[in-house]
């Protein structure tokens, strides 16, 4: 991976490597390997080295890029943390990555501090880089070392480090199941969660421009694209609805693709969307533990298919209890192997026993794919919810509730029932301004209509907001 950072600098030397959106700071190619040299030199003279867990807190920036560029050129180990954590969250990821070192933006370095790290953990900050002049440290690394650890967002228990090996990393850099020949990929998901990684460095494996902003701005999202030539973004359905709702500020865009991931979209949001902005989405499926995406796709697909499986991940649906693979249009759990799967949930074993049947690891979540080998997925077994003994998936009755114009966004959830067992309760936020009581005997209605009766909600209750989490999920549990 250094190799290729370094190869980068030499043929796109000049070329413009990041840029910040905030302040419209740049970096070249070869001004980010020069940083990162001084990065790599600075922490092997304070004892990093090969395989050293070094954590880092950072908001998305220039800063943060570089400390990871400079830690590949050790052949570290890179922890990307939440800027946002504190007292115990960010005491928990230190213990748990087992940081030998952290290397911290200037104003969060109190924030370190403040946990009590041993004096055996070296905190360092950019303000300390010396430079390398000319001194290059090398990496003592092999393909099946550790390059990262990436935390979960924890919605279901405990953030687990999920563990890629620098062969998994290039293997899903070279994969390019994302977007590839844009110039600019705007970045906006944090660089502490999978897609933010991965489409920042396969956006400099091309070498194109990563156009870095921290966190997702309604009122800023059109602007950057515009004045710094955005092709393609990536982010979470919840974008696309308040997007949509703010509608187009420019007259055109630059913005070709926009890729979502990460929870259940609405085809009616993807319609809405496209045809306000003339911007394609792409819809795509992935986790953390295999490294971002796992599909390819097609030029033509339906709505809610994420595509077919890429050639570097072998895929099946299988049936919950005989594990036995299930024909097309079947649902089942998705499992996967292949080249970029993780290594391991680091100082998890248990876990880690618990995912993976033989070489096959088992997501947990439930989907299917069609005669044309596109796979849907419908939702995570844990929020499947059992109704009599009637399995209710919530992504179909949030795809029925989503058709109504009223309707802003929309989770469901399980309740408990003394004869059903459980039954299925819908939380909705509304568009526009519309009477409480009015807005659940819509969704109510046209649920009757349009669901059989055991999918149609017990309860429906209006929200002002939902509670997310770091990367815009749904936190269902805060809602049961």
């Amino acid at each position: 991976m250094a190799e290729m950072l370094h190869a980068q600098a030499e043929q796109h030397a000049d070329e413009t490597a990041l840029i910040r959106a905030e302040s419209g700071e740049s970096v070249s190619y070869a001004e980010l390997d020069d940083a990162a040299a001084d990065v790599a030199r600075t922490l092997a003279d304070v004892g990093v080295g090969a395989g050293s867990h070094v954590a880092l807190v950072f908001p998305n920036s220039i800063e943060l890029v570089t400390a990871i560029c400079g830690l590949l050129k050790l052949g570290a180990v890179a922890v990307p943390v939440n800027p946002e954590y504190r007292g115990d969250e960010l005491a928990y990821v230190l213990d748990q990555s087992d940081a030998e070192a952290v290397v911290a933006a200037t104003d969060l370095v109190d924030a370190v501090s403040d946990v009590g790290v041993g004096e055996s953990v070296r905190v360092v900050t950019p303000d300390d880089y010396a430079p390398a002049d000319g001194d290059r440290v090398g990496p003592d690394v092999r393909p099946v070392d550790t390059a990262f650890l990436m935390f979960t967002s924890g919605t279901t228990g405990d953030p687990k480090a999920v563990a890629h090996s620098h062969s998994s990393f290039l293997t899903r850099l070279h994969a390019g199941e994302m977007p590839r020949g844009y110039d600019t990929f705007y970045t906006m998901l944090p660089l502490y969660n999978i897609d933010g990684y991965i489409t920042t460095f396969g956006t400099l494996y091309d070498g194109g421009e990563v156009l870095l902003r921290d966190g997702f701005s309604a009122s800023a999202f059109w602007d950057d694209v515009t004045a710094y030539g955005g092709n393609v973004t990536s982010g979470v359905p919840s974008i696309l609805s308040i997007l949509t709702e703010r509608g187009p500020i420019h007259e055109s865009t630059p913005m070709e693709t926009f890729v979502v991931s990460g929870s259940f979209l609405s085809t009616e949001v993807t319609k809405q969307f496209e045809a306000t902005f003339d911007v394609d989405v792409m819809e795509i499926y992935g986790l953390s533990e295999v490294a971002g995406t796992t599909h390819e796709s097609p030029e033509q697909r339906e709505y809610g298919s994420a595509g077919v499986a890429s050639r570097y991940a072998e895929m099946q649906v299988v049936d919950e209890e005989s594990r036995e693979p299930l024909p097309a249009g079947e649902r089942g759990e998705i499992r996967i192997r292949g080249p970029t799967l993780f290594k391991e949930y680091y100082n998890n074993q248990t876990a880690t026993e618990e995912v993976f049947e033989g070489t096959w690891f088992c997501t947990g979540d439930i989907g299917y794919y069609d005669e044309n080998g596109e796979y849907y997925v419908s939702d995570r077994i844990k929020n499947i919810i059992i109704r009599g003994g009637q399995n209710i998936f919530p992504g179909d009755i949030e795809e029925t509730i989503h058709e109504l114009p009223e309707i802003e966004d929309v989770g469901v959830v399980g309740r408990d029932h003394e004869i059903y067992g459980e039954v299925p309760v819908a939380y909705v936020t509304v568009e526009g301004d519309h009477p409480t009581d009015e807005i659940e005997a819509l969704v109510m209605s046209h649920c009757r209509e349009s669901l059989v009766d055991f999918k149609v909600p017990a309860d429906v209750h209006v929200v002002e907001q939902f509670p997310r989490g770091e990367t815009g999920k749904i936190l269902k549990t805060e809602l049961e």
